[in-house]
C-alpha cells in the first residue's frame, strides 16, 4: 500500500470515527510528559553522581535510640588481650528485633575468634617453614592455619563469654532495625591446653609416620613436621 493510500484510509478512519483524532492527541501528550519525567530523572541523577552519601549521612540510616549515649570505644577497635584473656568482638547487621541482633553478635564473635585463632597457628606454621624448611605440600601455612583454627574454636565455641553489649535501634528504608555489638572473651589458658593438647596428638602421629616411612625425604620431611608440633606444644600460642 502506497502512502497516499495510507493517508487516505487514515483521513476516511478520522471522518467515520471522530474521537479517533482526540485518542491520538491525548496518547501524544502523555508520552511527551513521560519522556520530559524521564530526562528531568537522568538529569538529576547526574547532577548528583560526585556527591553521593553512604548509608550513614542520609536518613535512610537515622539513629533512634541507643543503649549508651555514646558508643564504646571497644565497639570501634579491638581490645588487646590482657587478665589471662584474649578478647573478641561480634558484631550484628541490622536484625528485626534486640533477641535476633544479640544472638547474631554472638555468631559473629565465634566466627571473628575462629579467623583469629587461625591468624596466630598462621604465624606460628610460617616460622616453622622457615626454621625447618618444610615443603608446602607437608605443611602449606595458609590452608592449615585456617582449618587448624576452625578446628580450636569448635572446641571453645560453648566457653566464648559475652561480657558486655551494646545496641542501636536504626531507621532504613527497609524498617527498624537493631544492630548489636559484643563483647567477649575466653581465658588464654584454656585455648592454650586445647593447643598442647592436640600438638601432642599430632606430634605422636608424625612420629609413628616416620618411623613407617621408608623414603629418606619423606621421612625428614616428617621428622621435621614432628618437631614442629613438639615446639608448639611447648609453647602454646600464648605466653604463660
Amino acid at each position: 500500500m502506497t502512502r497516499s493510500a495510507v493517508r487516505n484510509r487514515t483521513v476516511q478512519t478520522e471522518m467515520t470515527d471522530p474521537n479517533l483524532k482526540k485518542r491520538r492527541t491525548e496518547t501524544m501528550r502523555k508520552w511527551l510528559a513521560v519522556t520530559m519525567m524521564i530526562a528531568l530523572a537522568c538529569a538529576l541523577m547526574a547532577g548528583c553522581g560526585g556527591t553521593a552519601k553512604t548509608p550513614e549521612d542520609t536518613p535512610l540510616d537515622e539513629l533512634i535510640k541507643a543503649s549508651e549515649k555514646e558508643r564504646p570505644a571497644w565497639t570501634l577497635e579491638k581490645p588487646e588481650n590482657k587478665g589471662g584473656y584474649m578478647y573478641i568482638v561480634g558484631i550484628s547487621m541490622d536484625m528485626s528485633n534486640e533477641q535476633l541482633g544479640r544472638r547474631r553478635a554472638m555468631q559473629n564473635a565465634r566466627t571473628e575468634m575462629s579467623d583469629y585463632l587461625g591468624t596466630l597457628v598462621k604465624a606460628k606454621f610460617e616460622q616453622a617453614n622457615v626454621d625447618f624448611g618444610l615443603a608446602s605440600d607437608v605443611v602449606d601455612p595458609t590452608t592449615s592455619a585456617r582449618e587448624y583454627g576452625k578446628q580450636m574454636s569448635a572446641n571453645f565455641i560453648s566457653q566464648l563469654e559475652g561480657t558486655k553489649f551494646y545496641w542501636e535501634q536504626r531507621k532504613k528504608l527497609t524498617g527498624i532495625g537493631y544492630r548489636y555489638f559484643a563483647l567477649c572473651r575466653i581465658p588464654e589458658k584454656m585455648i592454650n591446653d586445647g593447643v598442647r593438647e592436640d600438638a601432642a596428638k599430632r606430634l605422636q602421629d608424625a612420629q609413628r609416620r616416620a618411623k613407617e616411612q621408608s623414603d629418606r625425604v619423606a621421612k625428614e620431611q616428617l621428622e621435621k613436621v614432628g618437631t614442629m608440633w613438639a615446639q608448639l606444644e611447648q609453647q602454646g600460642l600464648f605466653k604463660d
